[in-house]
């Protein structure tokens, strides 16, 4: 059946179920139902969890229906439909709910790059905070803190969202579920986590957890979006072309264009993590040629990555290499180099400017880490390249200082990747760290971050869980101050809010 006849057909239907005023609408939640897309699971399980908020805030089963199948009486919550009338063009990154007579309406920008409604489904969970009052202060029903209601009351129009951070990531503390039935034995009595992962019933238990933390970060708490691409780009790439281009790599303090090693371990196979932490000569041109060549055979997708491997040994030695970086070959033979920012900047840019002449637009990324850390002295960052942000540090004088510095040799665009879990990895007491955590990141947001990926906090969330938040909650809001996540964070906790 077309959809105009559907709401036409249901429009006083709907409106039994109401009761309206000249700005508002108050609804009986007995009388509300989901329409979910037919056969899309995806919005199923988006219904499942809206269903489980209604029976917890109303005390009422929330029925899901198909759009064909709508019962006559009930006021209908429409998941992925846009809004009657609302003709107005959607933003990348925004969503939108939707409040008239003839029902509610959750849509958003579609993201092929991640998931297709990510952002319809956001629409879900924005809802349930500010008409609902819900909040999730941690993974898990444990975490869902709401007052009950009798009904639902609603402003007529439209609420609207446009993330201003395009990739929330907050990485998983449980990322993975551990294989279901009998685990590995071993040999001997068993001890410490051997003895917990053994007890019966611990491998269900720590999946539910997994599965919990999954739906918090990303349904939730609204993580995702499109991620620049970035991560270490050239692990692959000896055993791709050390037979055939040993100039592709780096000339190693040693003398050899080949993964960094003891010499002693001459003639002794290459290991994973050998080949995984080799260094290229980006000063030679066929590096650039090859990294576009690969770009392009893989469809000119996303940006072109000029991100170093890992771990800070095996740069290149050789003579145009060091000029980059204006170094005298002399003053570091044998040596490991503190400092190659120069050398990466140019690198970054010439691959910037050589994607850009097969797809203008195209963005190179490169890691503010390790020995490329420091502001370049020498070279301007092009506009087309965007860093991930790894800083060593968290005192925000140092960050201005580091963030600053970049900012002035040219970078305009930033991920913020920090690995803050090795400086506040406390399994005891809580030291006050959260306003720390929180105004670092809000210090990469004003120059530039547009991004963020962060790590975990170990689980701990009687220590970190004010952390968890509001970093969550500020990707969202990243203009809002610490006090307001403080504030929201503790109200859950009633009348010991203070003492929390």
């Amino acid at each position: 059946m077309n959809l105009n006849r559907i709401l036409a057909a249901s429009a006083g239907l709907a409106l039994a179920a109401i009761t309206l005023s000249a700005a508002s609408l108050r609804i009986r939640p007995a009388d509300c139902v989901v329409v979910v897309p037919t056969g899309d699971a995806f919005f199923e399980e988006t219904a499942q969890d809206l269903a489980k908020h209604f029976r917890l805030v109303f005390g009422v089963e929330l029925q899901a229906v198909s759009p064909t199948n709508l019962p006559g009486g009930k006021f209908p919550l429409r998941l992925g439909e846009p809004a009657p009338g609302d003709t107005k063009p959607l933003a990348s990154g925004e969503c939108r709910w939707t409040a008239t007579p003839e029902g509610l309406w959750f849509y958003g920008s579609a993201d092929p790059a991640w998931r297709q409604k990510s952002e319809a489904e956001a629409a879900v969970y924005f809802f349930l905070e500010q008409a609902m009052g819900v909040r999730w202060i941690q993974p898990g029903d444990r975490g869902l803190v709401y007052a009950p209601r009798k009904e639902l009351m609603l402003k007529k129009g439209t609420v609207a969202h446009v993330n201003k951070m395009v990739y929330r990531g907050y990485r998983a503390g449980a990322a993975r579920p551990l294989p279901e039935g009998p685990l590995k034995p071993i040999a001997g009595p068993l001890k410490g986590f051997d003895a917990w992962f053994h007890k019966p019933g611990t491998v269900a238990t720590y999946n539910q957890y997994v599965e919990d933390e999954r739906q918090w970060r990303l349904r939730r708490m609204r993580m995702g979006g499109v991620s620049p691409g970035y991560g270490h780009a050239f692990t692959d790439w000896w055993d791709a072309y050390s037979e055939t281009h040993a100039e592709y790599f780096a000339l190693n303090r040693h003398g050899a264009r080949e993964p960094e090693r003891d010499p002693a371990l001459k003639g002794v196979p290459w290991s994973a993590r050998d080949k995984q932490f080799v260094k290229l000569c980006v000063s030679s041109p066929g590096v650039v040629e090859q990294v576009i060549a690969n770009w392009r055979k893989k469809g000119m997708r996303g940006s072109v990555n000029a991100t170093e491997n890992d771990l800070g040994i095996g740069y290149c030695h050789c003579g145009p290499c060091m000029a980059l970086d204006r170094l005298d070959p002399g003053d570091y033979e044998g040596k490991t180099l503190a400092s190659v920012t120069d050398r990466y900047v140019w690198f970054a840019n010439r691959l910037a400017r050589a994607a850009a002449a097969f797809k203008p637009g195209t963005e190179a990324a490169m890691y503010v880490y390790n020995e490329c850390y420091q502001p370049p002295k020498y070279e301007t960052v092009d506009p087309q390249v965007v860093a991930g942000v790894v800083p060593r540090r968290i005192d925000l004088t140092h960050l201005e200082e580091i963030l600053g510095g970049w900012k002035k040799a040219g970078l305009r665009k930033m991920m913020l990747r920090p690995n803050w879990p090795f400086h506040y990895g406390c399994s005891s007491l809580p030291f006050g760290h959260h306003q720390q955590l929180y105004e670092a990141f809000r210090c990469a947001y004003r120059h530039g971050a547009v991004s963020a990926d962060i790590d975990h906090l170990m689980l701990q969330w009687t220590i970190h869980g004010l952390a968890d938040y509001a970093l969550c909650k500020g990707m969202l809001y990243p203009d809002a101050p610490f006090e307001r996540w403080e504030a929201e964070y503790c109200s859950a906790f009633g009348d010991a809010a203070e003492d929390a």
